[in-house]
């Protein structure tokens, strides 16, 4: 994980003017990875859905990425009555940086990952990170440091209010807590745990 890269990319973007071209005022609620099944990203489509109608109008949902799930996504988009969602496919690497520089949240709901290197990408670039139980990254990097808040996507009620509280609440100081917290994993660091993680699943 080259945290540096990250960090300079996404210091070297003009916020402002990607939030712009995205459209729209409120937050940006940001996905990324493959769009599969396992990721979850229909769960956090579902939740999403359920939020009040105006702040499904005030906040926008970004989609990065490619895969087989991405027409049942649009239908889920179609079904929930969610206006403000934009699917802009894979993107390379200093492009994905754009999004994380303009994004105020990352939603990370996989039902299953090791790891979950877009956490440590996201948080490289100062953004807090709402994060999936399931996954070795919120344990790691997210459960009680201050850098985001680990929620269950597979409860659904629980999933959408957290996004709920997430639309009105102040981030900067979650911001801040996110690069402070990756700023002390480094690549060492991120593969001794994910080693100590393997070794813990391989023990039960």
């Amino acid at each position: 994980m080259d945290n540096e890269f990250w960090i300079s990319q996404s210091g070297s973007i003009d916020r402002l003017k990607i939030r712009e071209s995205i459209g729209g005022g409120g937050k940006i609620f940001l996905a990324v990875g493959q769009l599969i099944a396992r990721k979850g990203f229909d769960l956090f489509s579902n939740a999403w859905g359920r939020l009040p109608e105006q702040l499904k109008k005030d906040n926008r949902v970004v989609i990065v990425g490619s895969g087989e799930a991405e027409r049942v996504l649009r239908g889920i988009a179609v079904e929930a009555g969610i206006p403000n969602i934009l699917f802009v496919g894979q993107q390379e690497p200093c492009d994905l940086a754009s999004f994380y520089a303009a994004a105020d949240v990352l939603v990370f709901p996989s039902l299953v990952d090791v790891w979950g290197m877009v956490v440590n990408e996201a948080m490289a670039c100062g953004v807090p990170v709402l994060a999936s139980r399931y996954a070795g990254a919120s344990q790691e990097l997210i459960d009680g440091t201050g850098a985001g808040e680990v929620i269950d996507p597979l409860d659904e009620e629980a999933f959408s209010k957290a996004l709920e509280r997430w639309c009105s609440a102040d981030l900067s100081t979650m911001r801040t807590r996110a690069r402070e917290v990756i700023e002390g994993c480094n690549f060492n660091v991120t593969v001794n745990a994910i080693r100590r993680l393997i070794q813990d699943l391989t023990d039960k």
